[in-house]
């Protein structure tokens, strides 16, 4: 594996193509930070802002920790949000959608670089509770930041020698999800058996196994796992879940043909058959080695919002694929037919903006009553696939609800007959 191979020619960068490629995906990420502007706390939003204001920010780790989950990142960042309240809310999918592009232009010294991060979150299953609701977009698409930066890093090295990076990504990307700790096992270790410099793999492989190891070790995994309903895993429905993850990905080729298309054409030389190879098994292997922990803890498959971290794993390895091939005109109008991808999708989410904006008002509305002292409210089941209020006050999402509201309880009264789902945004969740 060489950095060069995949280093974007700077004066190709010139031509009009790439700077439609990256206008097109920025106004289709564009679309996605105004529909984060009607994101409001959800389910687990309130039980991690209860937990802030009964325990105090450092006792919060320790508490998640031993009482839930083992995700140490995770609890941090998401600590940290806490205090600045529900305000921030509305603001944290365009900020991280920013940042994002940034550090994938930075890294990769390309406008074109913002392509890759247009397939990554659009071509997820569930871009909702993965990139724009605030405890997904903690969990999932923070740690592929994290990654994206490494990767571009590496890209720009010329030598073997281990860099802090290479322990102090891995150990923080680890931290937010197990999902994202076995991705990144996985990644670093089939990379250091295909590259040639293996030495700052080795090091963040290590790492990253280290960050899998603290999480898996938390007590609170096992409280996690009683209070989850079980599921009976066997060896057929973990292939069924494996097939269906990579038809998934199927699903999401108009993404992933933008980016091969935008490698195959921007890329000045070629990459080896072996890294064509190592593509292949990360796109197998993290797929399998995520729903195997699934099973292995839960007995059912990843829910939908975890396979974004899959998927750019498939981001990396059509990369990959298309900087195997030699610039050719039939790339170049592969990419400008791909360019419909980002297109559709700003006007798709642009017919979403209606929908999600009456949300956010019932939403709104719904603080109202409920900080002027209502328990018996009109109010969705989910949002977005997400828990919120129902008509049994003793669950876990109306416990949350009325100990953030300081209430005795709360729960729903009435048939609630606004239709929140829209599947523009939110797929239906996977059969289990």
């Amino acid at each position: 594996m060489y950095a060069r191979n995949f280093v974007y020619d700077r004066g190709r960068m010139r031509r009009p193509l790439p700077v439609a490629l990256a206008a097109t995906c920025a106004a289709a990420l564009a679309m996605y930070c105004w529909l984060g502007t009607y994101v409001r706390y959800l389910g687990d939003d309130f039980c991690t802002a209860v937990a802030l204001a009964a325990k105090g920010f450092w006792h919060s780790q320790s508490y998640w920790y031993n009482e839930w989950t083992g995700r140490y990142a995770f609890t941090f960042a998401v600590t940290a949000a806490e205090l600045l309240g529900p305000r921030i809310v509305p603001f944290l999918p365009a900020l991280l959608i920013a940042a994002w592009s940034f550090v994938a232009v930075r890294s990769f010294r390309s406008a074109a670089a913002i392509a890759a991060v247009y397939a990554i979150i659009d071509g997820a299953r569930d871009p909702y509770q993965s990139v724009l609701w605030q405890t997904g977009l903690f969990t999932y698409a923070v740690p592929l930041v994290l990654m994206t930066a490494w990767c571009g890093a590496w890209l720009r090295r010329d030598d073997d020698r281990v860099r802090p990076i290479d322990v102090i990504v891995p150990l923080l990307a680890g931290g937010f999800s197990e999902t994202a700790a076995i991705g990144n096992v996985i990644f670093f270790a089939l990379a250091a058996l295909f590259a040639a410099k293996r030495r700052p793999f080795v090091a963040a492989a290590a790492a990253a196994l280290v960050s899998l190891a603290i999480v898996a070790a938390a007590p609170g995994n096992a409280m996690r796992a009683s209070a989850a309903v079980l599921h009976g895993g066997t060896s057929a429905a973990l292939f069924r879940a494996l097939f269906d993850d990579l038809l998934m990905e199927a699903a999401a080729f108009p993404q992933l043909l933008l980016v091969f298309a935008a490698a195959a054409s921007f890329t000045p030389r070629r990459a080896s058959r072996r890294m064509a190879l190592f593509a292949a098994l990360l796109v197998v292997g993290c797929a399998a080695g995520s729903e195997l922990a699934s099973f292995l803890a839960l007995g059912r498959p990843l829910p939908l919002r975890a396979l974004i971290v899959v998927h750019f794993f498939s981001v990396i390895a059509a990369a990959i694929w298309g900087a195997c091939f030699e610039a050719k005109a039939l790339f170049v109008a592969l990419l400008v037919l791909a360019l419909g991808a980002p297109a559709v999708t700003a006007v798709r989410n642009l017919r979403a903006v209606p929908a999600e904006r009456a949300t956010a008002r019932s939403l709104d509305d719904l603080d109202t009553r409920l900080r002027g002292g209502a328990t018996v409210v009109d109010a969705p089941d989910a949002i977005h696939g997400v828990a919120m209020i129902t008509s049994d006050p003793a669950s876990w999402s109306n416990g949350c609800i009325a100990d953030f509201y300081r209430l005795p309880s709360v729960r729903r009264g009435g048939r609630f007959a606004k239709q929140f789902e829209d599947p523009l945004v939110h797929p239906p969740e996977r059969p289990r």
